[in-house]
């Protein structure tokens, strides 16, 4: 049997992707955590220099601080060692700390650039406000402080003249754990039990799914049932990277640039598996038709090959265009809901129509199952869509805004997520006739037999044998030629006259 060219083809572009997700794997990697060791000089003339969170926004031409920041509890340890290597001295420098709200007021506050008469920019960067520690930074810095109690700290560097900085050095923030070495921040650290659990649930889930495959579902279990295995599979995967990140972290308080990104990339493959089993059951694959169109078939195909690239690019991009990535993702996923509702609507009309003009039969059981469970699947795919919207609801207008409460945020994702699976896994489950249809059927089989029966009967009673007629009184002479001729012809009345003697 030959393969068709165009299956031919679609082999080979998921060979070329598989081959360009392990070069990519392969790149030359650096080092970035929390922990941060500055042992190659860093050259920057930024008024405001953000020493542990990398994200950074501009406002009034002067970089400032993002709002992220580490979450340190009572007794933490922040120890910083920074030395400048400048020819010359330099002036209007200060090394800060800053809490949550010091950094909203000096975010919200203006201006933060003063009139200035000797600077050639006529301006100089305030330097004004509040600080948890504040220390001028002429040539070296050696601190070592002891938090007092739980809040989001922020260092940074403050140029007050943007002169061009060349330091090196070490900051290292550690939370009280075990051993007292918990380099995760505050927040982050009840998010591990809650990943660990998510794991467990995801795990038991497979496997109880994988035994009712094998066992119970073996004889009418179909190709979208080991989709939907893979996809729970898939998930756990993610997550278990995910959690051991966590681990790694909170001992060493850093991480390779590939142990951040194996788990980011294993998320982008189970958001394709996941978006797959989406489109192939609003689709009807094995479920109202053994086999996709061609057409289908490419669509499919092509939705996957160009996520797994745009995916694979925003994971090992790095710069100010890597969210042209994301947002090409973003966009070729809306495509791909947009005709998963299409698929839906339309099969739902197409099983309405076919439920309409059937008889009652067992076939006509299982549309009424399938057409059920399409109705659900809808409900549950906007549900799926409006997730991120509620989510986005949920922590802004009930969480703490401090992001002390981020692990609800993360059980409340994980568990709707799989709440999503669970009822889609339910929903299409191998479909047996309803035991509704299953009795009326009997019923009606046993009322036509009965009927049949009835019918028989008559002509049953029609050819059983008759009781003897009464004995007769017949002479002498006709008695002999009476009993040689047969019993019918001598119970016919009509035949009397034949047999008498003459």
């Amino acid at each position: 049997m030959t393969t068709d060219p165009p299956r031919r083809r679609i082999r080979r572009w998921m060979r070329l992707s598989a081959c360009v997700a392990l070069l990519a794997l392969c790149v030359p990697l650096r080092c970035e955590a929390i922990t941060k060791d500055f042992d190659t000089p860093q050259t920057t003339s930024d008024a405001y220099i953000p020493l542990v969170q990398v994200p950074r926004m501009t406002m009034e031409d002067i970089r400032i601080p993002a709002a992220e920041s580490f979450g340190i509890a009572a007794g933490g340890v922040m120890t910083v060692e920074l030395e400048l290597h400048q020819p010359t001295d330099i002036n209007n420098t200060f090394f800060m700390i800053l809490t949550s709200e010091q950094l909203s007021r000096f975010r919200s506050s203006t201006p933060h650039v003063l009139p200035s008469f000797t600077s050639p920019e006529a301006r100089v960067v305030n330097t004004n406000f509040m600080a948890y520690w504040r220390q001028p930074l002429m040539s070296k810095i050696s601190m070592t402080k002891t938090v007092e109690w739980l809040d989001r700290y922020t260092l940074i560097i403050v140029n007050g003249d943007e002169q061009d900085l060349r330091f090196t050095g070490k900051i290292r923030l550690v939370n009280p754990g075990k051993d007292d070495e918990q380099h995760l921040s505050f927040d982050q650290i009840p998010m591990m039990p809650v990943l660990l659990t998510m794991i467990w649930v995801y795990l038991i889930s497979t496997a109880l799914l994988f035994l009712l495959l094998v066992t119970g579902w073996r004889r009418r279990k179909t190709a979208i049932h080991w989709i939907m295995l893979a996809t729970l599979l898939s998930k756990s995967l993610y997550l278990v990277f995910y959690w051991q990140n966590f681990v790694l972290f909170s001992s060493k308080g850093s991480l390779e640039r590939f142990q951040r990104k194996i788990p980011r990339i294993v998320g982008k493959m189970q958001d394709i598996i996941s978006l797959m089993m989406y489109l192939l059951v609003a689709l009807g694959w094995k479920i109202l038709r053994s086999n996709l169109s061609m057409t289908e078939v490419r669509f499919s195909a092509g939705i996957c090959v160009i996520s797994f690239y745009l995916g694979l690019f925003q994971v090992t991009c790095q710069g100010p265009t890597c969210s042209g990535y994301e947002l090409s993702r973003y966009i070729l996923h809306a495509l791909a809901y947009l005709c998963i509702i299409v698929a839906i609507n339309f099969n739902i009309a197409m099983l309405n129509g076919s439920i309409t003009e059937s008889a009652v039969s067992l076939s006509t059981a299982e549309l009424y199952q399938k057409f059920d469970a399409y109705r659900l699947y809808r409900w549950v795919f906007v549900i799926y869509i409006m997730k991120p919207t509620f989510l986005l609801f949920f922590k802004l207008s009930v969480l703490d805004a401090n992001g002390w409460d981020d692990w609800l945020y993360l059980l409340m994702q994980n568990l709707v997520e799989f709440g999503i699976y669970a009822t889609i896994i339910w929903a299409y489950r191998p479909f047996e006739p309803m035991r509704v249809f299953k009795d009326l059927l009997t019923t009606e089989s046993s009322e036509g037999d009965e009927e049949e029966d009835e019918e028989e009967e008559p002509e049953d009673d029609a050819d059983a044998p008759l009781p003897p007629p009464a004995p007769s009184q017949p002479s002498s002479n006709n008695a002999p030629a009476a009993a040689a001729l047969p019993a019918s012809q001598s119970r016919n009345p009509q035949s009397t006259d034949i047999i008498t003697p003459v």
